[in-house]
C-alpha cells in the first residue's frame, strides 16, 4: 500500500510524494512536480544573490537532471523552469556588467546560455577583367601577383557592426543567441 507524506520545503510549502513500501524511491507526482517549479521560482525571488538553478536542487536533495526529467512531463515545470533560466541568464548578465566574475559569467553564459563570441569577416572579391587563359603559366602567375599587391594596397573601408551586436574596442563583438 502506498503512503503520502507531506514535506515541508525550503519555501515553506508542503510538496507531496509518494513513497513506495520497501523503501523504493521517492515517485515525484505531477502535483509535486509542479509544486516544486514554483518553489524554484520563490527561491530565486527570495534572495538576489541566488542565479545558479542547480543548487536549488542539490539544497533540496535530489538531482538537478531531475529537471530534464519533469520539463518533458510537466508543461507546468518546464514553463517555471524556463523562466528561472531566464533569471539566470539575466543575473550572470548583470552580475558580469558589474565586474563581478566576469571571466565566470562569461563562461556559464556561453556554456548555458548559447552566447557565443562572434567576430564578423566581410570578404569582397573584385573583378579586375583579366584572362589568363591564353598567358604561359609563369605570365599568370606574374600577373596574378601584381593585381594582388595593388589591391593589398588599397585599404579597406571599415565596416559597422552588424544588427544584434556591440562594438567593442577589442575588435570583436558579442552577439546574443537568435
Amino acid at each position: 500500500m502506498n503512503t503520502i507524506s507531506v514535506s515541508e520545503g525550503a519555501d515553506g510549502a508542503g510538496s507531496v510524494l509518494a513513497r513506495h513500501p520497501g523503501g523504493r524511491p521517492v515517485k515525484w507526482t505531477p502535483e509535486a512536480i509542479e509544486a516544486e517549479g514554483e518553489a524554484l521560482l520563490a527561491w530565486l525571488m527570495e534572495d538576489e544573490s541566488r542565479f545558479w538553478v542547480k543548487s536549488f536542487a542539490t539544497e533540496r536533495g535530489y538531482s538537478p537532471q531531475r529537471f530534464s526529467e519533469w520539463v518533458k512531463v510537466s508543461p507546468e515545470f518546464s514553463e517555471a523552469y524556463e523562466i528561472a533560466r531566464g533569471i539566470q541568464e539575466s543575473r550572470l548578465l548583470h552580475m558580469g556588467l558589474r565586474g563581478r566574475g566576469q571571466s565566470m559569467a562569461i563562461f556559464a553564459l556561453k556554456v548555458n546560455h548559447g552566447w557565443r563570441d562572434v567576430q564578423e569577416v566581410q570578404q569582397t572579391s573584385v573583378n579586375v577583367g583579366v584572362d589568363i587563359t591564353e598567358m604561359s603559366p609563369d605570365e599568370a602567375r606574374n600577373r596574378v601577383q601584381r593585381l594582388l599587391d595593388d589591391y593589398d594596397s588599397v585599404q579597406p573601408p571599415e565596416l559597422p557592426a552588424a544588427d544584434g551586436q556591440e562594438d567593442t574596442d577589442e575588435g570583436w563583438a558579442v552577439a546574443r543567441p537568435v
